[in-house]
């Protein structure tokens, strides 16, 4: 589910800064379903697949490499992949802001091109190397590092909140670090406290005043370890736990212990100043220009990572083949995931900052999807099929479908080999 503060004003547009990250990988008013699938079974035969190519050097529609190496038993399952994901981002206007997908498939990025611009005024293409702010499906960054340090003994995931943070009131002594990290521990959101507290979206915040604010909340919402309750307070709160049980940054800790040795080009950036992001826009309507969006609001933990789709289903292999951490690694980031009350993929569950389900042939199914101001990223990965997609925009509603990631997924694995017929079926309400 896409929460926001308050509603898009038209399809394709938002209005500045109106929407936070978001809180779930699929809006509940959908039903999506993925059937006829097995494990894959891969494949030997080099091939080279051809996908959509630049007309010329100044075709602002995308400038990547006019094809993909990849390795499969059937080209044409590929080229009807390609030409399926080509349709999906077919209504993608040139001269405006767009999209960036990738597909990871097998140790290979299989698919990869750009829609759009990240620049409108100085018409600047979308490519494979743009990066985007992937808001809350970077939580899975923040889920994996408190991992890594509970496997370390640094710390233990039923620590009470108040071991590490002793500036909390004292309910924070009874929630725990697992409740944070699986969204039970209660807390509202702090988007709501900080507008509440007279903040706007051009106040410059930080995680300093995300604990400020808490510092006046008397009780939480609901009961610690109770029920699912989805907010990016949480997320914020386990950075800073991270933080003083190190005594390392929250940026450094990312980047030392899992970015650079998963060899992942991304970015703690909160203020998008690392080169190479894209431009996040709105407009009113499709007839005002389109005009940029910014927010001094700078919280780490629940987002602020930037990287590119490509690199990010690259990253993804980690779920099927993880190079960091322990040989149980997985197997902890659904550990006691708490159930959502999402009926979609079997019932989805929230684990180390990401959503968990099975298709109904049985493979897991793992995602996210985030929104913070007009950058918007989808991204799921079924590790038994060895695939991850991923798709960042520097708009919103700009792809037909909702659901973009779950349309790859089905996309993608009806072409390999062994998988049977996939089908994704997208329904509106009623």
């Amino acid at each position: 589910m896409k929460t926001q503060l308050t509603n898009p004003t038209h399809s394709g547009s938002v209005a500045p800064l109106r929407s936070r990250r978001a809180a779930h990988f699929l809006a509940p008013c959908l039903v999506v379903g993925i059937v006829g699938l097995s494990a894959c079974s891969g494949g030997s035969e080099n091939i080279t697949v051809s996908g959509p190519t630049s007309t010329s050097t100044g075709d602002p529609t995308n400038s990547l490499p006019s094809a993909t190496t990849a390795e499969s038993p059937d080209a044409g399952s590929d080229e009807a992949a390609i030409a399926a994901t080509t349709a999906l981002f077919a209504s993608i206007d040139p001269q405006g802001p767009g999209c960036s997908v990738a597909v990871h498939r097998d140790g290979r990025t299989v698919f990869a091109n750009g829609y759009g611009l990240s620049d409108v005024d100085r018409r600047t293409p979308i490519n494979a190397e743009t990066r985007f702010d992937i808001a809350s499906v970077g939580k899975q960054f923040t889920g994996t590092l408190i991992l890594l340090l509970a496997e370390e003994g640094v710390l233990l995931l039923d620590d009470p909140v108040s071991t590490w943070l002793p500036q909390l009131p004292s309910w924070a002594d009874t929630m725990t670090v697992e409740q944070l990290m699986h969204h039970t521990a209660g807390l509202p959101d702090y988007g709501e406290l900080l507008l509440a507290d007279g903040f706007t979206f051009d106040s410059v915040t930080t995680n300093d005043d995300v604990i400020a604010t808490l510092q006046e909340l008397p009780a939480p919402v609901t009961e610690p370890g109770a029920t699912y309750l989805y907010s990016n307070t949480d997320y914020v709160l386990l950075a800073e736990i991270a933080a003083a049980a190190t005594g390392e940054t929250f940026a450094a800790l990312l980047q030392n212990r899992i970015f650079e040795p998963a060899q992942a080009d991304m970015i703690l950036d909160p203020t998008h100043t690392a080169p190479g992001i894209a431009v996040a826009y709105y407009r009113q309507n499709d007839d005002q220009p389109w005009a940029p969006i910014a927010s001094g609001w700078a919280q780490v933990g629940d987002g602020s990572i930037t990287t590119t789709p490509e690199q990010l289903a690259r990253w993804s292999s980690q779920y099927w083949s993880p190079t960091i951490g322990g040989p149980t690694i997985n197997d902890e980031r659904i550990a006691n995931a708490a159930e959502t009350g999402l009926p979609l993929f079997g019932g989805l569950q929230y684990g180390a900052g990401v959503l968990t389900g099975h298709l109904d042939s049985g493979e897991m199914f793992i995602g996210h999807e985030g929104q913070w101001g007009a950058f918007s990223t989808s991204w799921g990965v079924v590790p038994d099929a060895r695939l991850a997609v991923a798709v960042s925009c520097n708009v919103t509603g700009l792809v037909p479908s909702e659901l973009p990631a779950a349309d790859l997924l089905g996309i993608w694995l009806a072409g390999q080999s062994g998988l049977g017929n996939a089908i994704v079926t997208v329904a509106g309400p009623g």
